[in-house]
């Protein structure tokens, strides 16, 4: 398959679940294909969180892994994995902290597509971010080069939308 359908498998609205000192699940609405300025054969959707906040996904040829960028203002969430049925995904969420660019470690997360429509639902933002923010500080595992890399190609897309 090409990087544009493989791309095109994550359209639709997602829940990604993983556990860092809680259960934590986050939604994805992912919505609009784009080409890379800087590689005309990798695409990406974009789209928003639950809070409205920008995404980016795609999936990456060289490492054979789809992944899913959730912007923040301290924390970036960052997320690597791989389709496990035509609408399950199963991976590793990793959170970045934007001031310092420190990665945790990779927490297992799940995810599913609920729906392939991609209408957007709102919920209040809570004390997440500060929870996040610890966890990050709490566990400080080495995450591997290449999920950075990762990270910072699709962060550098996501600063050109």
């Amino acid at each position: 398959m090409s990087n544009q359908q493989q791309t095109e498998r994550l359209y639709g609205s997602w829940k990604f679940t993983y556990t860092i000192l809680n259960t934590y699940t986050d939604g994805y609405k992912l919505r609009d294909l784009v080409v890379a300025p800087d590689a005309p054969n990798d695409y990406y959707l974009t789209g928003t969180n639950d809070y409205g906040g920008p995404v980016v996904a795609g999936y990456d040829s060289d490492h054979g892994v789809f992944s899913l960028l959730d912007l923040g203002d301290t924390i970036d969430q960052f997320y690597i994995f791989d389709f496990t049925a035509q609408n399950t995904v199963s991976g590793c969420s990793y959170l970045i902290e934007v001031s310092s660019g420190q990665m945790s470690g990779c927490y297992a997360m799940q995810g599913n597509r609920y729906s392939l429509s991609t209408n957007s639902v709102t919920r209040p933002l809570g004390s997440l971010n500060a929870q996040k923010l610890q966890a990050v500080q709490t566990k400080q595992d080495s995450a591997s080069a290449n999920v950075y890399a990762e990270y910072l190609k699709l962060k550098a897309h996501a600063g050109k939308e």
